[in-house]
């Protein structure tokens, strides 16, 4: 049916110019200024093209017509969207779809308007360059990037043991540089976001009552050490110190008698694994004893004792044994 080929020739060709119109060059041409309206546009004829393509691999369609625009839109959208959006793969994108656009050398009058409208742009120009230096950074540690935001996400103040938040805390000040370091340049902006707004809740909690242990403490102050340049945040800061140097005992206290239940009360149960990270968190609290005039706080430590000292039998045997068998 010939009426039938000519109409979806027109349709697709209509579809092509919707898509490739003035209005979308402009915005493509600023993308700071036109950027959330420009990233629905393109992810919503990315989902386009990726439905459509489906759609016809399911059915078994053959629309030569609509098959090659749809083929066409959907590359020029997720080039685009390869550079500007930081999060890896997003709608199908890859940096290939990207290099494509920029190297375009074929006879569409739209792909080449849009390879030149890119490549004089500066801001297309540092999105790609980013892309090309750490996309594959990116790609890599997306996994531990996400893991992350889920695991801040699920700190609450409330609900949260101090123990839980604190490592949190520290797991992110000590991951989110490398993150950084080896990710697209805005791909941690939403993990720092919740990560400050979560310390500063905390930091308003500890200023109402000292009631915390010394490693949540000490877990928040880091976290927010991490956003000095932010406005309020060095402020808090000195509040903060102000409050450890007055609250020591409070905060040892606390931090030791938090610790003590992580130990096992039974002497008869395996020796945990997590026995350094405990001796790591209980050696701050200790050293402080004597200076705030603690000393009960020593019968409290008789199980730690017990569990660290099996624990190095074990070792000792270890060695002998080895030494044996030398």
């Amino acid at each position: 049916m010939p009426w039938l080929v000519a109409g979806r020739q027109v349709m697709a060709e209509c579809l092509m110019e919707a898509f490739g119109c003035s209005a979308f060059l402009v915005g493509v041409g600023d993308p700071a200024k036109h950027r959330s309206r420009l990233m629905a546009l393109l992810d919503s004829f990315a989902d386009l093209a990726n439905g459509c393509s489906a759609y016809r691999a399911e059915q078994d369609l053959e629309d030569i017509a609509l098959g090659n625009v749809l083929e066409r839109i959907g590359a020029c959208a997720k080039g685009l969207l390869a550079m500007a959006n930081v999060q890896p793969g997003h709608k199908g994108s890859t940096a290939q779809h990207a290099q494509k656009i920029r190297s375009y050398a074929g006879s569409h009058l739209f792909e080449a308007t849009l390879r030149d409208v890119i490549a004089s742009n500066p801001a297309w120009n540092r999105m790609y360059d980013d892309l090309v230096a750490k996309g594959a950074g990116s790609v890599t540690h997306s996994p531990e990037l996400q893991s992350l935001t889920s695991k801040v996400e699920g700190v609450h103040m409330e609900e949260t043991s101090e123990s839980d938040a604190a490592v949190v805390f520290r797991t992110c000040v000590e991951r989110l540089p490398v993150l950084k370091r080896n990710m697209r340049s805005t791909a941690c902006a939403d993990l720092e976001k919740l990560l400050y707004k979560q310390a500063v809740l905390a930091a308003r909690e500890i200023e109402k009552e000292v009631k915390c242990g010394l490693g949540f403490f000490d877990s928040v102050t880091e976290v927010l050490s991490m956003f000095k340049d932010t406005p309020g945040v060095v402020q808090m800061l000195t509040k903060l110190d102000g409050l450890k140097a007055s609250s020591m005992s409070v905060l040892c206290t606390k931090e030791i008698a938090t610790m003590v239940d992580a130990y096992p009360e039974s002497f008869g149960d395996d020796i945990p694994e997590q026995l350094d990270s405990y001796l790591k968190r209980l050696m701050p609290a200790m050293r402080q004893i004597e200076k705030v005039g603690q000393p009960d706080l020593h019968k409290k430590m008789k199980r730690v004792f017990w569990w660290h000292l099996r624990r190095l039998n074990v070792l000792f045997q270890a060695g002998v044994e080895t030494g044996m068998k030398t």
